[in-house]
């Protein structure tokens, strides 16, 4: 597909199995040093955006371990990650710097040219969560000869809403 080849870094989590392409290259799951590496990178991508605490990570991926273990483990693994990412980026290219940390804080750097489908997919919902909303307060009349749909999943057309408006008109008489 195109759109990956246009995105430095994509990042497929929904819709089948996971996919990573780094410049339109496809990398697999068993080119990963260290499998927790990737699951690193799923979880960032999960929360792409957000700043995650270093002690949430080593609570979700090191819960069994002693806490300086458990950190070691962490900046090993970021290590490892970091590496990988690098290691199927194009030698000319500049240290992408995809994976930032800071104040204790590690995060999937959000630049134009990463693509991660769960963030377009959740913007997606936000917009149709504010449309719905925006149509809430204008009277959720929708459009004239636009289908609706009413509780239970129906659709519903013009003709079958002038329907159910005469049966029941004709019950309450």
């Amino acid at each position: 597909m195109g759109q990956r080849a246009a995105h430095a870094l994509s990042l497929k989590l929904l819709g089948g199995p996971f996919r990573l392409d780094i410049y339109g290259n496809a990398v697999r799951v068993k080119d990963w040093k260290s499998k927790k590496a990737l699951l690193l990178l799923k979880y960032f991508a999960a929360r792409y955006g957000e700043k995650i605490p270093s002690d949430v990570l080593v609570d979700i991926f090191w819960q069994d371990a002693d806490l300086d273990s458990a950190g070691h483990n962490l900046h090993g693994t970021v290590h490892l990650l970091r590496k990988t990412l690098k290691e199927h980026t194009a030698c000319s290219k500049a240290e992408p710097g995809w994976i930032q940390y800071s104040n204790g804080l590690y995060w999937l750097e959000m630049q134009e040219d990463v693509y991660v489908d769960a963030e377009v997919f959740a913007n997606l919902c936000a917009k149709s969560e504010l449309l719905e909303a925006k149509k809430t307060a204008a009277g959720a009349k929708g459009l004239p000869g636009r289908p609706r749909i009413v509780p239970g999943g129906r659709v519903l057309g013009r003709r079958s809403l002038r329907r159910m408006g005469a049966g029941v008109q004709g019950a309450l008489s």
